[in-house]
C-alpha cells in the first residue's frame, strides 16, 4: 500500500512540474504573430483645368517627381490678355473723361455762382425800382440753364468713375484667371498620369494630371472580427514584399468602425463572404520601391526572428 502511495504522489509530482513548466514556456512565449494580405495605395490628386482654353504647355510626364508649387500644366492666356489691354484702354480714357468732365464743372460752377449774386443784387433793385424784373428773370434763367449743365455733367462724372471701377475689376478677374492658366503641383509627389498634351482644348474641371504622395503610402489589409481585438491604433506593424530581402515597417493609423465584406482584389473566392474590419497602416516609402496596386503580406505582432 506505501508503495501504490508513493508511486501516485510521484505521479502527481510529475503532472504538476509538468504543468507548471508548460505555463512558465506560455508566458515567456508571446502569441504568434497574425498575417494579412494587403495592397499599397496612396493619395491621389487630380489637378483639372479651371478655364476654357488650349493648353500651351505640360512640363512634366508620367512617373516624374515634382515639387510643391511646381509649374505641371499652362493653359493659353492670349485672348484674355487682349480683354485686360482693352480694360486699361477703357479705364485710361474714362480717366480723361474724369478730368475733363471735372474742369468743366469747375468752370461752370464758378459762372453759376457769379450769375446767383448778380441774381440777387437785381432782385434787390428791382425791390427798389432801380431794375426792371426782366433783367431779374433773364438772370434766373441762366442760373436755372447753368445749374442744369453742372448737375449733367456731375452725372456724366459718376459714369466715369463707375466705368473706371468696372474696368478694375474686370482687370482683378481676368488677372485670376491668368493665375488660374498655371497649373502648380500642391504637394511634393509623383505624376501618375497625365490626360492631356499641349495643343489639346479643355473646358473648365478637365482633369489635366494626377498626381499621388508616392513617400507617405498607405498599406489596406481587412482583418476578421476574431483578430480585431489584437489589432491597436500605433502598433507597428511588418510589410513584406517578394522579392525584398527585408521588411518594411508601418503603423496603424485607421481601423473600421463598420464591418464589410473582403473585397475581391485581396482574398480568395471562399473568403469574399466573411465580414472584416478594413485597417489602415502608414508606411513612410523611403527608396520609392512600394508602387500603388502593390500586393503585400503584413505581419502584426511578434516579429518573426
Amino acid at each position: 500500500m506505501e508503495v501504490v502511495s508513493m508511486r501516485s504522489y510521484i505521479k502527481v509530482g510529475f503532472w504538476f512540474v509538468f504543468l507548471l513548466l508548460l505555463l512558465l514556456v506560455q508566458s515567456c512565449n508571446p502569441r504568434r504573430a497574425d498575417t494579412y494580405d494587403g495592397q499599397i495605395e496612396a493619395t491621389k490628386i487630380k489637378l483639372s483645368s479651371k478655364l476654357m482654353g488650349t493648353i500651351a504647355s505640360v512640363t512634366v510626364h508620367e512617373g516624374d517627381i515634382v515639387a510643391t508649387g511646381q509649374v505641371l500644366v499652362t493653359i493659353d492666356t492670349e485672348n484674355i490678355t487682349v480683354q485686360r489691354k482693352q480694360q486699361q484702354e477703357k479705364i485710361q480714357e474714362s480717366n480723361l473723361n474724369v478730368q475733363s468732365t471735372n474742369a468743366q464743372i469747375r468752370q461752370i460752377e464758378a459762372q453759376l455762382n457769379y450769375n446767383k449774386e448778380q441774381l440777387e443784387k437785381t432782385a434787390a433793385l428791382v425791390k427798389e425800382g432801380a431794375a426792371t424784373t426782366q433783367q431779374r428773370d433773364q438772370l434766373l434763367s441762366q442760373v436755372k440753364s447753368l445749374q442744369a449743365q453742372v448737375d449733367s455733367l456731375r452725372v456724366n462724372y459718376r459714369i466715369a468713375l463707375n466705368r473706371i471701377q468696372q474696368s478694375k475689376t474686370a482687370i482683378d478677374l481676368i488677372d485670376i484667371q491668368v493665375g488660374d492658366a498655371i497649373v502648380r503641383s500642391p504637394i511634393n509627389g509623383t505624376i501618375t498620369n497625365k490626360y492631356h498634351n499641349e495643343g489639346e482644348l479643355v473646358n473648365p474641371g478637365t482633369p489635366l494630371v494626377e498626381l499621388a504622395d508616392l513617400r507617405n503610402i498607405e498599406v489596406h489589409i481587412y482583418v476578421p472580427l476574431e483578430q480585431l481585438s489584437g489589432i491597436k491604433l500605433g502598433q507597428p506593424a511588418y510589410i513584406h514584399v517578394d522579392g525584398l530581402p527585408s521588411t518594411i515597417t508601418g503603423n496603424i493609423s485607421w481601423i473600421a468602425s463598420e464591418a464589410e465584406f473582403t473585397p475581391k482584389t485581396i482574398l480568395t473566392k471562399e473568403t469574399r463572404t466573411t465580414l472584416v474590419y478594413e485597417v489602415k497602416i502608414d508606411v513612410i516609402n523611403k527608396s520609392g520601391i512600394l508602387k500603388i496596386g502593390m500586393p503585400v503580406e503584413v505581419t502584426i505582432g511578434r516579429r518573426d526572428v
